[in-house]
């Protein structure tokens, strides 16, 4: 709420554009790639001059809600855009052409005059309740027991329980993730800049407020969907294909033999996984939850033993036990 509705410091202006979506298989900036930009729909309003015979600009830009209102219902900025010559939309004694900011990439919910919009993967969480007007943006904060508005939550930076406002809550859905790996996200906001001051835009960092997330059910879907447990990757190849990829040892320490993984998915909120050899000689029992909090359905198994060595190539059975019955699987190893 503070990012879209606070003052700049500096310029005294309530400049919020957009925000941001990186994603990254590494907590660093090299590794954070921009995955979605969503903005506010507005224009810079350029005004010619004649004197220089250069477009000016002289004010912060315009959403098309508010050229609407000046210039009518059917205006589109997009009619006169930035050219060399000086034409544009004359206004009395001035001319004006009109320079998108960002990539006018609106989305539902955002009042600046936008009236049709593409659905898109980044949106207001409860669009459909502010529709309804059971949320709006008044900051009652001081009535979050009884109001509409506000969420309590746990934050996912510092594992506090916290509330949130609703009208500002969004959710991003991005598809086709690889599975069983940590992803990095973070959320960036960005403003227009300032014309008077010759501010250019400015945006937070990417590392500011990153969270690690991992592409799997959660325990209630499993529970809910009745999903059976699965072993990723398998079979298992210690040829450093993973290490290539950066699936192992991602932060490259060095120790290969100790950084090896396959992941148990989809599992109970509370299970305990037992792994034989083709012999029937218990190699390792790994118990769910263990570091893991309820709400995870992933165990990661680094395939060693119970002493501690890295086990063997071959063909392995793990048995997967809790109240809600149990599964029997394979597991194969190639190092």
């Amino acid at each position: 709420m503070i990012t879209e509705t606070s003052i700049d410091p500096f310029t005294r202006v309530r400049d919020f554009e957009g925000y941001r979506v990186y994603m990254g298989r590494l907590n660093t900036i090299d590794k954070l790639a921009l995955t979605v930009s969503h903005d506010l729909e507005d224009y810079h309003r350029l005004e010619w001059d004649d004197e220089s015979e250069r477009w000016q600009r002289r004010e912060n830009p315009l959403s098309l809600g508010i050229l609407k209102q000046i210039y009518g219902d059917d205006f589109d900025p997009l009619d006169y855009p930035q050219n060399p010559g000086g034409s544009g939309l004359a206004d009395d004694s001035n001319t004006y052409c009109f320079d998108p900011v960002d990539w006018n990439r609106s989305i539902p919910g955002w009042d600046d005059g936008r009236s049709t919009i593409e659905n898109v993967g980044f949106s207001k969480r409860f669009i459909d309740d502010m529709n309804s007007g059971l949320v709006t943006s008044e900051n009652d904060i001081e009535d979050t027991l009884t109001s509409y508005n506000w969420l309590r939550d746990i934050d996912p930076q510092t594992g506090d329980s916290a509330y949130f406002h609703k009208y500002y809550e969004y959710e991003c859905v991005l598809d086709n993730l690889l599975p069983s790996v940590p992803w990095y996200f973070s959320v960036t906001a960005f403003d227009f800049g300032d014309a008077f001051f010759e501010i250019d835009p400015l945006e937070t960092s990417p590392l500011a407020n990153t969270v690690e997330a991992w592409p799997i059910n959660e325990a209630a879907v499993v529970l809910d969907r009745k999903l059976q447990v699965t072993v990723y990757p398998n079979p298992y190849y210690g040829d450093g294909r993973y290490l290539a990829a950066e699936y192992e040892d991602p932060r490259k320490s060095g120790f290969v033999d100790h950084e090896r993984r396959m992941h148990f998915l989809n599992l109970p909120p509370s299970c305990t996984i037992r792994i034989y050899t083709l012999d029937g000689d218990l190699v390792r029992i790994l118990t769910h939850p263990g570091i893991y909090t309820q709400a995870d359905a992933k165990l990661m198994w680094n395939l060693r033993s119970t002493n501690n060595e890295l086990v063997t190539s071959g063909i392995y059975i793990f048995v997967v036990e809790s109240d809600l019955g149990n599964q029997i699987g394979k597991l194969v190893i190639i190092l």
